[in-house]
């Protein structure tokens, strides 16, 4: 665990009066879903599809399942850091003999794009490689490998911005199979067409654990974008294009999130995205504590 005196430099300072109890508290982040906490046991299903006219080649998918193992290798080593029990990860894959074939891949660019698809990954992709119910399979494997936690991941043989799904209660109000989280990961960055990295795997994964992005928004000022760059710019969340995911870390907003501490700052809401109007336009302390 390693928390820079850099972020401390301009995070840790006075809040206003009705903040200050909360400077440092012990906050439960409680997940819901089908991957809880990044503790303990998991399972990840992944499943490869693909249009007609262009399958996925054997070869790209065994890559695929080995840059998987690698980033759970280096999630291991960071719990550890964190002084987490071991965590382990499993793998299994659907489409690796025969591709599951769909009607159409559906990609997007930006987050505006993406929150027009409608597309629930998990559900599409399983029921195209022949699950018809996908809450009681998920429910299966979990009985059947003895694990706390199963995520799908959908390799899409396609170039697109991957992007997750985790679950929240109302979408299961909806949709029980909703339950089950998973994210949809192209083969190529839509901005460079260049390929998969580890790293974008296990931020999307992280995402199912309930962490929160930490790039560039445009509801922060250049300053604060700055600092937020300088302070994390080893996150895991920040930037996924870097080929090697031995050169990233978890930080302690997302080790939070993921269930790794129970230390909680009121300066991570400048990160909450939805659902809450404490989205911080400076950080707290550097000037004035404004809210939106």
């Amino acid at each position: 665990m390693k928390t820079t005196l850099f972020i401390f430099a301009f995070l840790q300072v006075a809040f206003t009066t009705s903040l200050s109890s909360q400077e440092i508290e012990n906050l439960p982040n409680s997940p819901y879903g089908s991957a809880g906490d990044c503790k303990g046991k998991s399972l990840v299903v992944n499943c490869f599809i693909s249009e007609i006219k262009h399958p996925w080649a054997e070869e790209e998918k065994e890559g695929i399942i080995t840059k998987g193992e690698s980033g759970f290798v280096w999630l291991k080593k960071k719990a550890q850091n964190w002084k987490q029990l071991p965590i382990s990860f499993q793998q299994i894959s659907i489409g690796l003999g025969q591709n599951v074939v769909v009607s159409e891949i559906v990609n997007a660019h930006t987050i505006k794009q993406i929150g027009r698809l409608k597309v629930h990954w998990a559900t599409y992709a399983l029921h195209a490689a022949g699950y018809p119910n996908i809450y009681h399979f998920c429910d299966s494997l979990k009985k059947l490998y003895e694990v706390d936690n199963i995520v799908v991941l959908v390799f899409a043989n396609k170039e697109g911005r991957s992007y997750a799904q985790p679950t929240y209660t109302n979408g299961v109000i909806f949709n029980k199979e909703w339950f089950v989280e998973g994210a949809v990961i192209y083969k190529n960055y839509f901005d460079s067409n260049a390929p998969l990295s580890a790293a974008t795997i296990i931020h999307e994964m992280l995402h199912l654990h309930g962490s929160w992005d930490m790039y560039q928004s445009d509801e922060r000022s250049e300053d604060l974008q700055r600092r937020v760059n300088a302070a994390f710019n080893d996150s895991i969340m920040i930037d996924t294009h870097k080929p090697e995911i031995g050169t990233f870390n978890v930080d302690q907003l997302t080790a939070w999130r993921i269930g790794w501490t129970k230390t909680y700052w009121p300066w991570y809401e400048m990160f909450r995205q939805t659902g809450s109007d404490k989205k911080w336009t400076t950080i707290p302390g550097t000037g004035t504590n404004e809210k939106e």
